[in-house]
């Protein structure tokens, strides 16, 4: 598992919606959803095939969670896709080390 990898796979699929738009992945996806909605109907359809058949060949998971994710998410499944990418990187020591460093930080302030 490669951290914040699908992140980068899900934002900004749809034209329109930038990478970063968002502060999370569920309100970027939140976004992509209404710019498709918006497009006409035929429109619509060859933009959804063209993002879904590009996510399917790298990563048929990450598909089928797009396009759960485009019906619809209550706010947890929204807040959950929004906090995926910080825990992804708890994992890697890469936010364990900068929370020690902030840690020591703090103490040496208080001698």
């Amino acid at each position: 598992m490669i951290p914040g990898r699908a992140d980068y796979r899900l934002r900004g699929r749809v034209e329109g919606v930038g990478q970063f738009t968002g502060i999370g992945r569920g309100e970027n996806i939140e976004e992509q959803a209404k710019a498709l909605f918006r497009l006409p109907t035929d429109e619509m359809a060859v933009e959804l095939k063209r993002v879904v058949n590009s996510l399917r060949e790298s990563d048929p998971h990450l598909a089928l969670d797009y396009l759960h994710a485009l019906k619809g998410m209550t706010s947890q499944e929204q807040f959950i896709q929004n906090w995926t990418l910080p825990t992804e990187f708890l994992g890697t020591g890469i936010g364990t080390k900068q929370a020690k460093q902030s840690r020591v930080s703090s103490q040496a302030l208080k001698i």
